[in-house]
């Protein structure tokens, strides 16, 4: 019973990194992609998206971007995080999507990204 929950376990960490993107290396650290956030917060709206550039595309509509662009294959910033957290503010106060305080940290936790230093959740 135990070795049938590991292998559970195992292939289901295993498919979640498959669902949300992609880890690269950068330097000699390895970072979350962008486009793995982009799923993400994809997902997390509840739009229905297929690949990170789809998702990236939709949330671009809301107006939800980093400052210079998605850039898919390039590592999550504080930067970016930054951008995307005061987007998707402006977005939810604006109507544009619905979605509860806090969304993009819980986007961030789903790629391994998130830093409890930095709170840039959406005031309550």
């Amino acid at each position: 019973m135990k070795k049938l929950i590991g292998v559970m376990m195992t292939v289901l960490v295993f498919s979640c990194g498959a669902v949300v993107g992609p880890v690269v290396q950068a330097g000699a650290q390895e970072c979350a992609t962008q486009g793995a956030l982009a799923l993400a917060l994809a997902e997390m709206l509840k739009l229905k998206v297929v690949s990170a550039e789809a998702a990236a595309e939709k949330l671009s509509g809301f107006g939800i971007e980093p400052e210079d662009g998605w850039a898919l294959d390039a590592c999550v910033t504080e930067e970016v995080k930054a951008n995307l957290a005061e987007d998707y503010r402006a977005a939810v106060a604006a109507g544009s999507v619905v979605g509860a305080a806090g969304l993009v940290d819980s986007a961030l936790k789903a790629i391994g990204a998130f830093d409890p230093q930095q709170d840039i959740s959406p005031s309550k």
